[in-house]
């Protein structure tokens, strides 16, 4: 699982750091359903950073998950805190590992959360702790992310039976 997540994930860090249009965009967010083993929806931030929603077809599991700088060791789990219109939460993420380009990939441990705080926000920020007292923070605007939730939604259900959103991987 691991794997396939994180070379997943870094085909799509790449070609959303190139700019390449790979789907479908609704304002700052693009949905890819050309992928033979899974859908995605994906924004990019200002710093070149990556959150998205992904789909795979072969465990018709759904995660949330977002591309930093932050070093983290793979399988560890890490607090973050999220930020938007309608509140904060705290959350954590579950380390894949570091990616091609130089980030480093990370799972939402609680798709509920992420999905609501995404869902009823205009802008949602990431705090992540580092060393000395120091945060970290990463900033995406969420634009259009219903509309391309929506149209993935669509599409999963289309292509076979619905695929559900969860992050119940024994790992994470």
């Amino acid at each position: 699982m691991i794997y396939r997540v994180t070379a997943f994930w870094a085909s799509l860090v790449i070609a959303a750091g190139a700019g390449l249009a790979y789907g479908q965009s609704y304002a700052d967010w693009t949905v890819n359903l050309k992928n033979p083993s899974a859908y995605s929806v994906t924004t990019v931030n200002d710093s070149g950073r990556v959150l998205g929603q992904y789909c795979f077809f072969d465990d018709n599991t759904c995660y949330w998950l977002i591309e930093l700088d932050s070093s983290c060791e793979e399988s560890h789990k890490y607090p973050v805190l999220a930020n938007g219109d309608t509140g904060a939460v705290s959350l954590e993420l579950f380390c894949y590992g570091r990616l091609d380009d130089g980030g480093y990939a990370y799972a939402f441990t609680n798709f509920d959360q992420v999905d609501k705080i995404i869902g009823q926000s205009n802008q949602v920020g990431f705090a992540i702790p580092m060393q000395d007292d120091e945060f970290r923070v990463v900033r995406f605007n969420v634009r259009g992310a219903a509309r391309a939730l929506s149209a993935m939604s669509e599409a999963l259900a289309k292509r076979s039976k619905a695929v559900p959103k969860n992050t119940r991987d024994k790992r994470l």
